[in-house]
């Protein structure tokens, strides 16, 4: 048996990606203000199948972050690709942030 070499396969086309931080005060209103915005960035960018899923995803991880209740992590897990929570300022964090990964035709298109 003879093996011979072949052209390797091409590497996977890139996704193009998007990312925004956004922050806001700890305040009652901050939900109802990063959904707005979450929802024109996800319209804008052209991904309109994610903009339900994605304002749910942020009001729902916003308010945890402000009444740290942990009840609508699960909508978060059913509908997002990814998501997290970092902690910075080492032993004693200062402030965390928390976001959330989708992508087209992930869980979270409608």
């Amino acid at each position: 048996m003879a093996l011979t070499a072949s052209t390797p396969p091409a590497p996977p086309e890139s996704v193009p990606t998007r990312t925004h931080r956004l922050t806001t005060a700890n305040r009652a209103t901050a939900a109802a203000e990063l959904r707005a915005v979450v929802a024109a960035l996800v319209r804008v960018a052209g991904h309109a199948p994610l903009v339900d899923s994605a304002r749910l995803c942020t009001s729902e991880l916003v308010t945890n972050v402000h009444r740290h209740t942990g009840a609508g992590l699960v909508h978060v897990e059913e509908l997002t690709d990814a998501w997290g929570a970092t902690y910075y300022g080492g032993p004693r964090p200062t402030s965390k942030a928390v976001w959330f990964r989708m992508v087209r035709g992930g869980r979270g298109a409608s």
